[in-house]
């Protein structure tokens, strides 16, 4: 059993990862790329792959859902704090809880993200160039380096649209690690 298998099993309790898991979890561990695109069927196990990076990463994640019953779900399954991840679903987030879910991101120390993953789900819409998720927070975690990476789900309606917000908070990022 090789350690991606053993770190799976301990945090997850997954004993067998499909070989499409194992390469991509590979690739982005390995690699610096910041955006990923899975596309497999339903119950094909995709949602694994960037809850597992998150983990072996470090920062904060960015996944982008389609549809809110699927956020939802995705954050039970990947908040274990015991294990020093925080998972949350951007959208079920308004007024005074949104409040302190932007207090929290924005007040994040390099040190305590070299030691813990959080992992922010959203929805297309909270990827709006005019969201305040997108100017308010998400901008602002990428100019400070703190974005791990980004994950899309599954294509959706405003892909193109989800896409080149990813594209311009890449930006900073990029611009960052060439420094």
């Amino acid at each position: 059993m090789g350690l991606l298998n053993i770190i799976i099993d301990d945090v997850f309790n997954i004993k067998v990862l499909r070989p499409f898991q194992i390469e991509v979890i590979n690739h982005l561990t390995s690699k610096d790329d910041t955006y990923i695109v899975i596309v497999r069927a339903t119950a094909e196990g995709k949602s694994l792959v960037p809850q597992a990076t998150a983990v072996l990463r470090k920062g904060v994640a960015i996944i982008v859902v389609p549809l809110h019953g699927l956020g939802s779900d995705q954050v039970e399954k990947a908040n274990i704090p015991d294990q020093g991840i925080e998972a949350y679903y951007v959208d079920e987030h308004k007024r005074a809880d949104a409040c302190m879910l932007r207090d929290r991101l924005l007040s994040l120390t390099k040190y305590e993200l070299d030691h813990s993953s959080i992992i922010l789900f959203v929805s297309p819409n909270a990827l709006a160039a005019d969201s305040p998720w997108y100017t308010d927070v998400f901008m602002k975690l990428a100019k400070r380096g703190f974005l791990s990476f980004f994950a899309l789900m599954k294509p959706t309606p405003l892909h193109r649209q989800v896409v080149a917000s990813i594209q311009n908070l890449l930006t900073p990022l990029q611009m960052q690690r060439q420094c």
